[in-house]
């Protein structure tokens, strides 16, 4: 089948999307956009597509002259809001986007009402990996902790996708519970106009299920995460994919089977036309979004309603 594709910001996971559908759809258009040529010519020679004839690069999006079957943007969060609030005015039935995917309340309100019948996902990818969909098979509605230790790990834009986790696990109607953030000295990577956050967030599901993620600039070592459910524990350290399960007489010792974006794209896409995906879409992460928003600004002495300014 032959496809269309736009890929919107080609950063380290925008060159990722676009290396997988190209792969798997070698007879498809993939456009790209991306503003800054060094990095557009850089990740092209990173995932070896540099002579790629089914490549078009635009400069802005009226070049686009043939049907978009699927778009992925990629960008920072700051700018993906007017990207997808005008990319709505094209006729694309399917998005993916990257988190944060909006940076406040009002930017989500806003799109919900342009959506329309069109499908955006959100790009939580932790739902394709094997251990985690047989940890959440085995919690059976069992209530469960959770708890994600981590050094400076950009708690603030990455506590994201364990709070998805932990809603996908089981952890519904999650609230937020307590937090105690300061922002990190560090600084955020990708510039002054992002903040990044250090301490902890503590949420909680609807049958009593806890979620508690911390960062420690002083310590060492790997995200883990630890879960504890009926009479098992499950200690998951993701720097070396590394899965441990402890129950009244076992131990079991496996890797963490990581999907990589550079190959999973493709299944996500055969996936939401095929209307079986795992991901959640933007309307469903809008709860989790709000608890990030709320807990940040609060403790970056902005106003509820403010930009969040994590990426």
């Amino acid at each position: 089948m032959i496809n269309n594709f736009l890929i919107v910001g080609f950063g380290g996971m925008g060159c990722r999307h676009a290396q997988s559908l190209i792969n798997s759809y070698s007879d498809s258009l993939v456009y790209i956009y991306e503003p800054n040529d060094d990095i557009y010519k850089q990740n092209l020679n990173l995932i070896g597509q540099s002579l790629n004839k089914n490549i078009k690069r635009l400069q802005n999006f009226n070049e686009i002259k043939s049907k978009i079957d699927f778009c992925v943007i990629a960008t920072s969060s700051g700018p993906r809001f007017e990207i997808l609030k005008e990319l709505l005015n094209y006729e694309i039935p399917y998005f993916l986007v990257e988190k944060v995917v909006f940076q406040s309340n009002n930017q989500f309100q806003e799109i919900q009402k342009l959506v329309g019948d069109k499908k955006i996902y959100v790009n939580f990818v932790n739902r394709y990996f094997k251990n985690y969909t047989d940890i959440k098979q085995d919690i059976n509605n069992h209530s469960f902790t959770m708890d994600v230790i981590g050094g400076d790990f950009g708690l603030g834009c990455n506590s994201l996708h364990y709070f998805d986790l932990f809603k996908y696990f089981g952890g519904i109607e999650p609230s937020l519970s307590k937090f105690n953030l300061s922002e990190n000295v560090n600084g955020n990577k990708r510039g002054n106009i992002y903040k990044e956050v250090e301490g902890q967030i503590s949420i909680l599901g609807k049958k009593g299920s806890i979620l508690n993620i911390s960062s420690d600039l002083t310590r060492q070592g790997d995200v883990e995460i630890i879960l504890k459910y009926s009479n098992k524990t499950h200690v998951i350290n993701e720097g070396l994919s590394k899965h441990i399960q402890f129950s009244t007489d076992n131990i079991i010792t496996e890797p963490l089977l990581i999907q990589y974006t550079s190959s999973l794209t493709a299944s996500i896409y055969k996936d939401i036309l095929e209307d079986n995906c795992l991901l959640p879409v933007m309307s469903d992460t809008r709860d989790i979004h709000s608890i990030l928003f709320e807990s940040i600004n609060k403790s970056l002495k902005l106003k509820t309603e403010d930009i969040c300014p994590v990426t």
